[in-house]
């Protein structure tokens, strides 16, 4: 969140949730593709309360890291 707000693609304030900052990277449909991803597997696990494994953990980071490439 905070790489996406320092990059001006989302305005953060915490009482938004993860659905709504997909909504603000509309204009950049790559990156609300891979965080939607990201959100997706993150509220699984969490609220789910399903346990993260090390395959979750590595996809967590290729996400970020496409993220990361993108806004760069």
């Amino acid at each position: 969140l905070a790489l996406l707000h320092r990059a001006n693609l989302i305005r953060y304030e915490r009482t938004r949730t993860n659905g709504e900052y997909v909504q603000q990277l509309h204009e950049r449909p790559e990156v609300q593709r891979e965080f939607r991803r990201l959100t997706r597997l993150f509220e699984m696990k969490w609220y789910g309360q399903r346990s993260c494994q090390p395959a979750d953990y590595n996809a967590c980071r290729e996400m970020v890291e496409k993220i990361r490439d993108e806004v760069q």
